[in-house]
Formats: structure tokens, C-alpha cells, sequence
């Protein structure tokens, strides 16, 4: 952080605007010259948007603009149960990514495992 290479931008889920949020963010991409975004989590948006159909054609127009713009996004996915996977996402939207990675906890007796696995790549 001290070398300028990564900035942390704290948005509460109770005060998020997404289309202006969006909209700083890719003038912040722009004029930063940004080439990774990471978004943790994606669960915000989803707060912040009651039309799911709308979250997941927000989801998709994002990742691909920034794609033409040759920057690398990271969506984070929180998966409230921690030691089973039901879904990938709500809303069916693993169709977005180029990449899933899943990381996950495993039960055997009394020890818990972590778990990482590539799902798409």
C-alpha cells in the first residue's frame, strides 16, 4: 500500500449505490491504469440490488467491459454453509467467469481440512 500498488475501498452494503459505485469504479480503472480488481464479495451487490435479474446482467456487463479493457477481475463468492457446497452462486452466475476456484472446509471426525479445487479454467 505504501508503494501505491494496492488500494482497499471499503463501500457499506446499507450505503451502496451500484451504478455509481460501478461507475467510480471504472473511472478509477481508468485512470489509474489498474490491470486487477478484486470484489469481496459479490454478496454486496446482491444486497444492494432487489432485481436479481438485474444483479446478474450487472454482474456479466462488469466483468466483460473490464475484460475488453484488458483487466482482470476477481469476484469473491461467500458460500454461507462452510462444509457443504450446494451451489457455485446464487442466481446462476458462474457463467460469468473464465475461472472458478472453490476453497472449502472438509470434516473427517474431528479434524477440519482445507480444501481448494479448480471448477472451471
Amino acid at each position: 500500500m505504501d508503494k501505491g500498488l494496492l488500494e482497499i475501498i471499503h463501500i457499506s452494503p446499507i450505503e451502496l449505490d451500484v451504478d455509481e459505485h460501478v461507475y467510480n469504479l471504472t473511472v478509477l480503472v481508468r485512470e489509474r491504469k489498474i490491470k486487477r480488481l478484486v470484489m469481496d464479495s459479490i454478496t454486496t451487490f446482491e444486497i444492494g440490488m432487489d432485481d436479481k435479474t438485474k444483479y446478474t446482467d450487472f454482474l456479466w456487463g462488469l466483468t466483460d467491459y473490464f475484460k475488453t479493457q484488458g483487466v482482470s477481475v476477481i469476484l469473491l463468492n461467500e458460500n454461507p454453509d462452510l462444509f457443504s457446497l450446494h451451489s457455485i452462486s446464487k442466481h446462476g452466475i458462474s457463467y460469468v467467469s473464465d475461472n472458478i476456484v472453490l476453497l472449502q472446509y472438509l470434516m473427517e471426525g474431528l479434524n477440519i481440512r482445507r480444501l481448494i479445487g479448480v471448477l472451471k479454467m
